[in-house]
C-alpha cells in the first residue's frame, strides 16, 4: 500500500437559495482563476469542462490561509444538470501546485429543482490541514451524470501558512464568516447552546471512529481514515486502490453494481474483530452479481496494512448481509437464501473459519422458517456472552410504518424464534446489545412521518419487540430524519457509552453522539460532515486515532 501524509480536516457545508440567473459551476471564494461573472444565464466563465482547472493557467496566489483554522469555500451551481435517474455530486479538494494528489473536504450530492435554471450557493466551512503549502490548489467540480455534459471544474490559487503554536479546540467560525452566511449563524448559535449542556468526556480523546473515504470521481482510490469524536476532524491514513461498492447506477445495466477496477469493499458490512482490527468484505469480480468474496482484514495498530484478505469457500450460495466476530479469525454471518418455494426466503445463519490453507470456510449452522414478507435485511448483532444473535428484518410493504421482526438465534440451545416489533412511537432500523448486560439499545428519531423530529435513546425487550424510552437525546428542530447513523462495533464497553451519528436539520453537516447507556450523560462533538465516509466503526484506543 502506498504511505501518505496524515493531515486532518473537518467540513460543514450549508446550502443557501439565492433567486439569481443559471450557468453552471463558479468558485466564489477563493476566487476562481480568470474571469467570473454570474449575474446571466449560461455564463461563459462558469462552463468550464477541462481537468484539472477548467484550463485555466496557475495564477500568483492572493489569498492564503493558516493551517489547522478554518476558512469558508463557496461555490456556485447556477445552472442545474440534474439527471433522474442517476444524480450527479459536487465536491470540493485542495493538492499543491502540479500535483494529482487531491485531497477531498467537502461533498454534496446533487437535488432536484425541476428547472435547470434554478440556482444554487454552497458555503462549506473547513479546517485546513496544519500545512506549510507555497501554493496549494482548491479545486471544485460538479459531476452531472447528465447526458452530453462532461464534469465542470474551477481552481483557485492560495497559500496555507503551517501554524507552528499548539492548536487549539475547535471553535465556531469566526463572526465575519457567521455574518456572511446567516443561516450557517443561526444553526452555529442554536447548536452551540445544545453542546453546551453537555460537558466533553475527558476520554474521548483517546477513542476514534474510522471508515473509508470514497469519491466516485476517483473510483480506483479510497482513504482509510480516523474520525475525532470531539472536533470531528478526520485523518487520512493510508491510501487503497479499491472502490466502495456504493449503488451506482450504469446507463443500461442499472440494476447492477459495478467497479470499474474490479475490486471493491461492501458498503454497510464492517466489523471489529478480537485483534481490534477492521473488517470488511472484499469482491474481486467485474460485478457484485457473483457471490464471489474475501473477507479483508486491517491492521489498525499499522494502519493500511493488510493481514489478510482470503477467499471465502465451501459453496456459499448466497450473499453475506453482516460479519459478526465470535472468536479470532471467526465469525458468524447472516445470509437471505431463497431454496424454498418462489417468493419465501430463510435467514440462514452461518460461519465462517480461517482455515490453515488460509481461506476461509463457510458453513450453514441454522435456518429461520421460511418468510415472504419480512424480507428486508436492516442490522444484526451477537450477544458474545449468552450466544446469542439477534436479527432485524424489515416488512416489505411497510415503507412508512417500518414494521419489522427481531428474530433471535440461540446458538447454545440451537433453535430461532421471532417477536413483532412494536412500532407505536418508536422506529429504529439498527440496535445494538450491551455485552455485559443482554440489553439491546437504540437511537429513535420516533416515528418516519416526523421530519423535524425528536430523538432519544431506547432500550428494546428482544423476547416482546417493545421498546422503552430512556432519554431524550434532543428535542425537534436540532437533527434530521435518518436512518443512517448507526457505527458499526458502536457501544464502548468499558465505559457503557453508545456513539452515533446524527444529522443537522436543513444542512449537509453532522455531529457524533456519544451516550452513556447507564447515566445518560452525552457529549457532542463539533460540527463536521462525514458523508463521504463509509463503515463506520468504533475504535478504542490505539496508534490509529492518534495518527
Amino acid at each position: 500500500m502506498q504511505t501518505i501524509m496524515r493531515k486532518s480536516l473537518e467540513v460543514f457545508i450549508i446550502c443557501l437559495l439565492f433567486p439569481l440567473s443559471w450557468g453552471h459551476l463558479c468558485l466564489i471564494h477563493p476566487l476562481q482563476r480568470g474571469a467570473m461573472e454570474i449575474t446571466m444565464s449560461g455564463s461563459k466563465t462558469c462552463f468550464r469542462h477541462e481537468p484539472e482547472c477548467g484550463g485555466q493557467p496557475p495564477e500568483t496566489p492572493v489569498h492564503w490561509f493558516m493551517g489547522g483554522k478554518q476558512m469558508w469555500i463557496k461555490w456556485q451551481q447556477n445552472y442545474n444538470h440534474y439527471d433522474v435517474g442517476y444524480p450527479g455530486y459536487m465536491d470540493v479538494a485542495y493538492a499543491p501546485l502540479n500535483s494529482s494528489n487531491w485531497k477531498t473536504i467537502a461533498y454534496v450530492a446533487d437535488e432536484y429543482f425541476y428547472a435547470q435554471d434554478h440556482q444554487r450557493n454552497y458555503t462549506a466551512i473547513v479546517v485546513l490541514p496544519n500545512i506549510e503549502c507555497a501554493h496549494c490548489v482548491i479545486r471544485a467540480r460538479y459531476q452531472s451524470h447528465k447526458p452530453g455534459e462532461s464534469i465542470f471544474y474551477q481552481c483557485s490559487d492560495v497559500v496555507i501558512k503551517q501554524t507552528h503554536a499548539e492548536l487549539e479546540q475547535a471553535k465556531p467560525t469566526p463572526l465575519q464568516q457567521q455574518d456572511l452566511d446567516t443561516q450557517y449563524g443561526s444553526i452555529l448559535k442554536k447548536y452551540n447552546n445544545l453542546k453546551r449542556k453537555h460537558d466533553s468526556s475527558q476520554y474521548i480523546d483517546q477513542h476514534c471512529l474510522i471508515g473509508f473515504s470514497y469519491n466516485r470521481l476517483t473510483p480506483f482510490d479510497s482513504f482509510l481514515m480516523s474520525v475525532n469524536l470531539r472536533t470531528g476532524e478526520t485523518r487520512e491514513m493510508e491510501k487503497f486502490y479499491i472502490n466502495i461498492a456504493l449503488q451506482q447506477k450504469q446507463r443500461n445495466k442499472r440494476n447492477r453494481i459495478r467497479a470499474n477496477n474490479g475490486d471493491f469493499v461492501y458498503d454497510a458490512i464492517s466489523a471489529i474483530n478480537s485483534n481490534g482490527n477492521f473488517v470488511n468484505l472484499y469482491h474481486t469480480g467485474e460485478t457484485a452479481d457473483i457471490v464471489i468474496d474475501f473477507v479483508m482484514e486491517v491492521d489498525l495498530k499499522h494502519p493500511g496494512d493488510v493481514i489478510k484478505r482470503a477467499k471465502i469457500v465451501n459453496n456459499l450460495d448466497f450473499p453475506i448481509s453482516t460479519v459478526m466476530p465470535y472468536a479470532e479469525d471467526s465469525y458468524y454471518t447472516v445470509t437471505l437464501a431463497d431454496r424454498v418455494d418462489k417468493g419465501q426466503f430463510q435467514f440462514i445463519l452461518g460461519k465462517l473459519t480461517y482455515t490453515a490453507i488460509q481461506q476461509f470456510s463457510y458453513k450453514p449452522i441454522m435456518w429461520s422458517e421460511p418468510e415472504s414478507l419480512y424480507v428486508n435485511y436492516q442490522w444484526a448483532e451477537y450477544d458474545s456472552v449468552r450466544n446469542r444473535v439477534y436479527l432485524l428484518m424489515g416488512n416489505e410493504n411497510s415503507p412508512d410504518r417500518l414494521q419489522a421482526r427481531i428474530y433471535t438465534y440461540d446458538i447454545t440451545e440451537g433453535n430461532v424464534s421471532w417477536v413483532e416489533v412494536d412500532v407505536s412511537d418508536y422506529t429504529y432500523m439498527s440496535f445494538h446489545v450491551h455485552k455485559k448486560t443482554g440489553r439491546l439499545f437504540a437511537v429513535s428519531p420516533g416515528l418516519t412521518y416526523h421530519f423535524n423530529p425528536y430523538w432519544s435513546l431506547i432500550e428494546v425487550d428482544p423476547s416482546t419487540g417493545k421498546s422503552k424510552n430512556l432519554k431524550l437525546i434532543t428535542n425537534v428542530g436540532y437533527f434530521s430524519l435518518y436512518y443512517g447513523g448507526t457505527v458499526f462495533n458502536g457501544i464502548d464497553e468499558e465505559t457503557d457509552t453508545l456513539y452515533h451519528v446524527l444529522r443537522l436539520i436543513d444542512t449537509n453537516a453532522d455531529v457524533i453522539v456519544g451516550i452513556n447507556i447507564n447515566t445518560y450523560k452525552m457529549t457532542f462533538s463539533e460540527i463536521t460532515n462525514l458523508r463521504h465516509l463509509h463503515n463506520l466503526s468504533y475504535i478504542r484506543a490505539n496508534n490509529t486515532c492518534y495518527l
